[in-house]
Formats: C-alpha cells, sequence, structure tokens
C-alpha cells in the first residue's frame, strides 16, 4: 500500500470556502500533495484541492479536475480526504513552517526519505514567491544590475589594452581581478533575481574592505611625514643591509676558500650596481609626498588594495636584490651548463645521437687540453658563484613567500564570512536547512500528522556555504618543481 503525504503550511486557516493552491507529484512507493500558497484562493491555475463543507460535484474545481486525485478539507471538522483516489492509501499530514521554509536558502537534510520531498516543497515555494514580486521593482533592480555590468566590462576593457602593464604591478592586477569577481556576482543575481548568500557574502566583504581601507587611509594621512620617513629609512636600511651582506661575503665567510680575485669581481660588480640604485632612491626622495598622494587614489578603495600597495612597495625597493639574484642565477647557470657538457670529455665520453647514448670516443690532445682546462677553471670557480647564487636565490625565495602571505590576507579578506557569521549570530532563517520532524498526533482513527521545520546549520556548515570555487583559489605551490628550479638555477 503506497503513502500519501500532504504538506500543509502551517499558517494556512480553514476558516472558509475556497481553492488549495499547490501540485501534486507520484513516486515509486508514495504520492505527494504539495499545498504552496498560505492562503485559500477564489481561483488558481495550479489547484490541488477544495475547502469547503461538502466534497464538491459540479462546481468550478470539480471540473477542471477531471478524475486527477485532488484532496478536500472538510471545513466542519477538518478532516483531509483524497477525492479520485486510484489505490487505498496510507494517509500523512505534514504542518510545515511556512514562513521558514519560504526564507531559507539552504537544505541540508539527513533523512533522503523525505528529503527529496522537501527539496521540491521549497523550490515551489520560492517559485510562487518570486512570481508574485512586484514586475516594477523586479525591472528597476534589472535595470541597475545592467548598469552596473555595463560599467564594470568598460573598466575591464580598459585593464585588457593595457595589459602588459598590469602584469608587473599587484594594485593593477588586484584591480582587474576585482572588477571580474564583480560582473560574475552581479551576473549571478540577475540569473537568480535575488540576493543569494554567496553573492551577499562576497558584496559585504567588498563593503568591509572598503570601510577599513578608509579607516587605514585616514590614520595614513593623519601620521604621513611619520610614513614618508619610515619608507625612507626602510629603503636605506634595505641597501645597507645588502651592502653589508656583499663585503661580508667578499671576505673569507665562515672560512671558505674561494676564488679571491673573481670574488673581488663579483662583489665589486654587485657594490656598483646597489651604488647606482642608492642614487635613484636619493634623487626619487623630493617627490615622495607627491607619490604618497597619488597613491591615495588606488588606497582609499579598500585596505586590499592597500596590501597590493605594499606588495608593489616591498618589490620596487627590493629590485636590486632581485638584480643581484638574476646576475647570479645567470652565472651560476652557465657554469652549471658548461660543466655538464664538458663532464663527458673530460671522462672520454661522447653522446651518440643515432642510438641516443653515450659512447666511449676518442678525442684529439688538443680537445682533452681546451675541455680539461675549461672544465678545470668553471670547476674552480663554481664554490664562489655558487655561494652568491645560494645567498641571493634564499633572499628571493623569502620575498616570494612574503608576497604570498600577502596575496592570501587579500583573498581571505575578499571572501570573510561577515554576512553569514552576521545572520547566524542574529538565528537568521536564511541559514536554517536541517529539518526537524515531530509528531502532533497519532490516532488509529486520524491520519499520522507531524510538524516539520528547519533549525540553524552550525556556523562551519554555515560558512561552508558560501566559500569561493575552486577556480577562484590560488594554485597550489608545487614544490617538486621548485626545488628542480633552484637546482637548474631557473629564474623564479
Amino acid at each position: 500500500m503506497k503513502t500519501a503525504f500532504i504538506f500543509i503550511p502551517d499558517i494556512l486557516c480553514f476558516n472558509q470556502i475556497g481553492m488549495l493552491e499547490g501540485f501534486s507529484e507520484s513516486y515509486d512507493d508514495n504520492v505527494s500533495f504539495y499545498i504552496t500558497n498560505c492562503n485559500l484562493v477564489n481561483y488558481s491555475a495550479k489547484s490541488i484541492g477544495y475547502c469547503s463543507e461538502v466534497i464538491p460535484e459540479k462546481n468550478n474545481f470539480a471540473k477542471t479536475a477531471d478524475g486527477s486525485e485532488w484532496i478536500h478539507v472538510n471545513l466542519n471538522d477538518g478532516t483531509i480526504n483524497i477525492v479520485n483516489q486510484k489505490e487505498e492509501y496510507i494517509k500523512i499530514c505534514v504542518n510545515y513552517g511556512f514562513k521558514i521554509f519560504a526564507k531559507s536558502e539552504i537544505t541540508s537534510y539527513k533523512n533522503d526519505d523525505y528529503g527529496i520531498h522537501f527539496d521540491v516543497l521549497m523550490s515551489a515555494i520560492k517559485t510562487t514567491n518570486s512570481n508574485k514580486c512586484n514586475n516594477h521593482k523586479r525591472v528597476i533592480f534589472i535595470i541597475f544590475i545592467n548598469f552596473l555590468l555595463c560599467l564594470l566590462n568598460v573598466f575591464r576593457k580598459v585593464f585588457i589594452n593595457i595589459s602588459g602593464f598590469c602584469k608587473y604591478s599587484e594594485t593593477a592586477t588586484h584591480f582587474q581581478s576585482i572588477i571580474e569577481n564583480l560582473q560574475v556576482t552581479f551576473l549571478q543575481i540577475k540569473l537568480e533575481k535575488k540576493l543569494s548568500l554567496q553573492t551577499g557574502n562576497i558584496l559585504v566583504s567588498r563593503l568591509l574592505d572598503f570601510l577599513l581601507g578608509i579607516l587605514v587611509l585616514y590614520t595614513a594621512l593623519t601620521y604621513e611625514d611619520e610614513i614618508i620617513s619610515f619608507v625612507e629609512e626602510s629603503a636605506e636600511r634595505i641597501v645597507q643591509g645588502v651592502k653589508q651582506l656583499l663585503i661580508f661575503l667578499m671576505g673569507s665567510p665562515i672560512g671558505l676558500k674561494l676564488n679571491y680575485a673573481f670574488n673581488k669581481t663579483l662583489g665589486s660588480f654587485f657594490l656598483y650596481n646597489l651604488s647606482l640604485w642608492r642614487a635613484f632612491l636619493y634623487s626619487m626622495r623630493p617627490y615622495l609626498h607627491y607619490i604618497f598622494h597619488l597613491l591615495i587614489i588606488p588606497g582609499s578603495l579598500g585596505i586590499t588594495f592597500q596590501i597590493a600597495l605594499v606588495e608593489d612597495f616591498v618589490r620596487f625597493s627590493t629590485l636590486h636584490v632581485y638584480c643581484i639574484y638574476v646576475y647570479a642565477a645567470r652565472l651560476y647557470r652557465v657554469q652549471v651548463v658548461g660543466l655538464g657538457s664538458l663532464w663527458p670529455l673530460f671522462i672520454g665520453r661522447k653522446y651518440n645521437p643515432l642510438r641516443n647514448r653515450i659512447d666511449s670516443h676518442q678525442y684529439s690532445h688538443h680537445q682533452l687540453f681546451i675541455g680539461t682546462l675549461g672544465f678545470t677553471i668553471l670547476l674552480f670557480l663554481w664554490p664562489t658563484t655558487f655561494l652568491y647564487y645560494s645567498i641571493f636565490t634564499t633572499l628571493r625565495v623569502g620575498l616570494i613567500l612574503l608576497g604570498r602571505i600577502l596575496i592570501y590576507a587579500r583573498q581571505l579578506l575578499q571572501y570573510l564570512p561577515v554576512y553569514v557569521f552576521l545572520l547566524w549570530i542574529f538565528n537568521s532563517s536564511l541559514l536554517a536547512g536541517t529539518v526537524k520532524m515531530k509528531i502532533v498526533h497519532q490516532k488509529d482513527d486520524l491520519p499520522l500528522t507531524l510538524h516539520a521545520t528547519l533549525l540553524k546549520l552550525s556556523l562551519k556548515e554555515s560558512i561552508s556555504l558560501i566559500l569561493p570555487s575552486t577556480s577562484t583559489r590560488l594554485p597550489p605551490v608545487k614544490w617538486s618543481t621548485l626545488i628542480k628550479n633552484l637546482f637548474h638555477a631557473v629564474l623564479l
């Protein structure tokens, strides 16, 4: 015997004659009648039943039913009957919380047997509520969203035209990513015609980002002279630190026996580059106040833009470190490739491309002399180059890690679950998702009556619903590739 589920809004009052708006669905082992309107109506194209003192036979509803199954609610005693039923059913009435089901944005069902019924019910309720929305307000809403999308599209095209510059500036890259993120968000709002949990959290996070940015900007303008002095001192401190490091390496660091002439030449060359960078910094000091006020423009857009400005400042202030790293890496790679090429000659071997293997080979005396001499020179100069390469590669990796930490901080602020946290604190119905059912009464002569409501999800479950997709997350660090690039002196 099949089961007949009758889902009735808990605020529906059977106090007058009228139609019950809803629909029915048939499943393998049950049939379900869903009442999706909390009020009785005089007429509806989607009627599932009728409320009256007696079962109608000749009214409009009875004619439109046309032999299909429908439900009748007796006004006298409140009994519910299935009219035109094709077989005997075990009736179960489910009084569900209409308001909380209509407001909830999420569902998390523990019971698969009932989960599909509540899923269908909630979809129908939301569709009904969406159709009842004011068309005038909806048109204004769509026009406003389209205006924002057009404005964002203009900015996106501008950044596409200057994409060559954007890749050198984290601020410009962040601006471009924010525009693309907002475009996706507003498109989702336009398609859903409402503010979902995920889109709402993104917009609230952007608002919080802007407010924190204004607060930090106000503090920066208040202490403008102190900040500029700190920038000057930091840049000078970095230059002096690199200079002391080079002087230390030009000596005998930790007792290493390096090639004196080659070490002196490398150190002097790097110190010369450092002096050029220091002269450039001194020439820029009179313009620091103008540059500071120029950077206020992107900094006023939010604290994430200010973090991006910090990343650009770190890159700019350590440009001399990067240049020395590039010189050392190129020189180290030349030596490693040279040693790798001369090693077969040194041991009397040669690569055979026809058989794709290394065979023994008899070199001439001139080839052996030149090859052995070149191999020996490269081998004895290698420790000096390796020292500079390892030191400045370590500094380069440290700066990359710092930049990645700042990027993670920006992304965290972009998707900070502020909106969901506030909803959870104030016990909002939007976060109600777990179905709780309890028996209202169970008698032999009456159908089983249940009451269904939604409970608030845990904070962890709520936050997991608004996490960004994998496409918006940073790609993981491939440590094996990174270590391989370090050994082969590939630029990071």
